[in-house]
């Protein structure tokens, strides 16, 4: 079979299951991000708020539905967001890893817990280029402990498109902890307008 030119049927569907796997990681990365386009003009940086979020945020999760995000002040920078999952979690800057979290993700070692957060120095304001690294030692509710460095970066400025919505700047900020990143679209105006 080999002399005729006939191809291996094992390294054609490693080939296929190779393929898939491409299109659906680009199918995850493009659906989770919102609609943008490039900025005509350069944005100017973006100060720290003085006061905590207290808008309502959409998410987008690129393996379901769209998530909201209901923000609370709870005063001195500290803000609590309640995901429509139950999730709740608090924080002192939007960026940094969370301080408090309960009802949150699938594992039930890690469902609730708290952390001491540090860092953070050189992100705001927000830039193209602006680095933040924050470290966090968390405890679960179990008792399970861990200490992980999360670092964010401002990789661009875009303009978000939103139906029924003039198009909004915004700075991309990708936050890496070593296990996931999670990418906020932040308006200097209203704050995050997009969140994965």
């Amino acid at each position: 079979v080999a002399g005729c030119g006939a191809v291996d049927p094992g390294s054609a569907l490693d080939r296929a299951a190779e393929a898939s796997r491409d299109l659906a990681t680009a199918l995850v990365e493009r659906t989770g991000r919102p609609d943008t386009r490039s900025l005509a003009t350069t944005l100017e940086p973006a100060p720290r708020p003085r006061l905590a979020l207290s808008a309502p945020v959409r998410a987008e999760r690129p393996w379901s539905e769209d998530l909201r995000l209901e923000p609370r002040d709870l005063g001195g920078g500290l803000v609590e967001v309640r995901e429509s999952d139950g999730c709740v979690w608090r924080r002192r800057d939007w960026f940094a890893p969370s301080i408090h979290w309960r009802g949150c993700g699938e594992s039930d070692a890690w469902r609730d817990g708290a952390s001491t957060v540090t860092g953070g120095e050189g992100l705001w304001p927000l830039r193209v280029g602006a680095e933040g690294r924050f470290r966090r030692r968390a405890t679960s509710a179990t008792g399970r402990r861990y200490e992980r460095d999360t670092v964010c970066r401002v990789e661009d400025a875009v303009e978000v498109l939103r139906p029924d919505r003039a198009p909004t700047p915004a700075f991309v900020v990708a936050c890496d902890d070593g296990k996931r990143v999670r990418t906020t679209w932040w308006s200097p105006d209203e704050g995050p307008v997009a969140f994965r």
